[in-house]
């Protein structure tokens, strides 16, 4: 309910996912995601996370078979 009244609500301010380790906070972006993109193909989220875990991500996202959304490594 969090990302959803943040995020997709009329007047969005966006959030910050701040959990435990080991929570599912990964999973949850990218189910979210997932659900989001299939009703607003036009949208571009973006994800800020520390480089330390962007390998994770990027593995995460290849075993969840997200297609179609760019990630990149910024410096």
């Amino acid at each position: 309910m969090f990302l959803l009244s943040n995020l997709v609500a009329e007047n969005p301010g966006g959030g910050i996912l701040a959990h435990t380790p080991r929570s599912g906070k990964t999973f949850m972006i990218i189910s979210f995601m997932q659900s989001f993109l299939a009703k607003s193909s036009q949208a571009r989220p973006l994800v800020v996370l520390p480089k330390g875990i962007s390998a994770t991500w990027k593995k995460e996202f290849l075993i969840r078979q997200v297609e179609d959304t760019p990630l990149c490594d910024v410096s």
